[in-house]
């Protein structure tokens, strides 16, 4: 199955939307990546790969090809983690993808599955907005640097079981009333409404 995830690379002055395409076929077990990946992009595939196993998840016994469209462009940094295990799971249908959302998701991912800021998440935002995307996954620690931009939804991520929350009620069509927030305690609040079908309405939030 073919899945796609929308992310961010940081080039020239208002940077470039890149498409994680996640393809799961027979055959011997591994992962390829192509679409020129810098070192700490091909590396992904080993945090990735542990991080989906240490939170719980099946890490397919497949054939992985991840495309990093478009492939004439530079991809740098440990940015893509997040958005590739997305992929993965999104592919192996660990997360329905009965409906399509234009969501943005950025971020670095430890061995343990929790997700490490990145660098230039405003430019990302700002990117994605304007070519209509309305919906931002990011790291937990970003999300004030996020929110500078005042427009968008903005979720901050700590894990990726957290991701995987989110974007399963993305992909059934809900959306929090507000953006991610720690209450005093500590605790998240997951507080969801249903989604209008239509993308004119979120790309307009």
């Amino acid at each position: 199955m073919l899945a796609s995830v929308i992310s961010y690379s940081a080039l020239g002055i208002d940077g470039q939307l890149i498409h994680v395409e996640v393809d799961i076929r027979r055959g011997l077990p591994g992962i390829d990546i192509v679409g020129l990946p810098d070192n700490a992009v091909k590396e992904a595939k080993e945090r990735v790969r542990v991080a989906i196993r240490n939170c719980g998840f099946s890490f397919p016994r497949d054939r992985i090809l991840i495309n990093l469209s478009p492939a004439g462009i530079r991809k740098e940094g440990a940015s893509y983690d997040l958005p590739i295990a997305i992929g993965i799971l999104l592919a192996s249908n660990q997360i329905s993808n009965k409906k399509y959302l234009p969501v943005m998701v950025i971020g670095e991912l430890n061995l343990e599955g929790g997700v490490k800021p990145v660098k230039g998440v405003i430019s990302a935002v700002i990117s994605g907005l304007v070519n209509n995307i309305a919906l931002f996954l990011v790291p937990g620690e970003n999300l004030a640097e996020a929110n500078a931009v005042k427009r968008g939804r903005v979720f901050g991520i700590g894990s990726l079981r957290e991701a995987f929350k989110w974007f399963s009620d993305f992909a059934e069509g809900k959306l929090p009333d507000t953006a991610l927030k720690k209450s005093v305690s500590g605790k998240t609040d997951r507080k969801s409404t249903r989604l209008n079908s239509s993308h004119t309405d979120i790309s307009r939030m």
